[in-house]
């Protein structure tokens, strides 16, 4: 029975494990580049006169919410390799 409890757990882990993979990837692929490109734009409108800094302060702002984002999913990434280690004994 604990064998069987343990196999399923393995399986959700290994599921979990995937789909943070994707949404890592997905972020730092994607959505970062394009935050930074976004953050680039607005501070170099900035500096022509034509934003206004609260524009910038907003970009910057969104752009350190998605690197948390990703510090994030890294944090459970590790966790369910403890997870892992603890029913295996071994490293994935």
């Amino acid at each position: 029975l604990e064998e069987s409890l343990a196999g399923r757990r393995l399986a959700l882990l290994q599921l979990e494990q995937a789909q943070l993979g994707l949404a890592l990837s997905a972020l730092t692929e994607s959505a970062l580049p394009a935050a930074e490109r976004a953050a680039s734009a607005v501070q170099e409108t900035y500096a022509a006169g034509k934003a206004e800094l609260l524009a910038v302060l907003l970009v910057r702002r969104e752009l350190s919410a998605l690197w948390l984002r990703r510090l994030e999913l890294l944090q459970q990434s590790w966790s369910i390799v403890g997870d892992y280690v603890e029913i295996t004994g071994e490293l994935p």
